[in-house]
């Protein structure tokens, strides 16, 4: 998180860590939602890779050493493809914490219904009222 600082801004590397442990700090909810949320997705990501990586080996005794090898890099290839992109969209969810402005907490009163005084009206339903099961057809 420090090198968005460093570029962003053009911190030195101190200035930038104490910046990246600020924003920590004062927008922890974001920061930690944003961390869990791609880092289940890295994870997702490494079990599909491990497991998928497990087809190509599983024809090691059958295909040539030079076939198993290509399915094993292409895998690993695409897995780094997927984590580095992951790893772009963490630092713009951060860049995003960073300029948005900060949310307010706005906290809602619980009003209570006014007591009822004898002029108001009741809102007590009328037990002599007929409702429409009661009308004759």
């Amino acid at each position: 998180m420090a090198s968005i600082f460093v570029t962003a801004r053009g911190c030195d590397t101190f200035t930038a860590i104490a910046a990246a442990v600020r924003m920590c700090g004062t927008r922890l909810g974001a920061v930690a939602a944003v961390s869990l949320w791609f880092g289940l997705a890295h994870m997702v990501a490494w079990f599909a890779a491990s497991s998928v990586v497990a087809f190509p080996l599983g024809f090691a005794s059958v295909l040539p050493a030079g076939i198993v090898l290509g399915g094993v890099l292409f895998v690993t290839l695409l897995y780094l493809a997927v984590v580095d992109y992951l790893y772009l969209g963490r630092l713009a969810a951060y860049i995003a914490i960073l300029e948005l402005p900060e949310a307010e907490t706005v906290f809602v009163k619980n009003v209570a219904d006014p007591p009822l005084s004898p002029r108001a009206p009741s809102s007590r339903i009328d037990p002599d009222e007929l409702i429409l099961s009661d009308v004759p057809v």
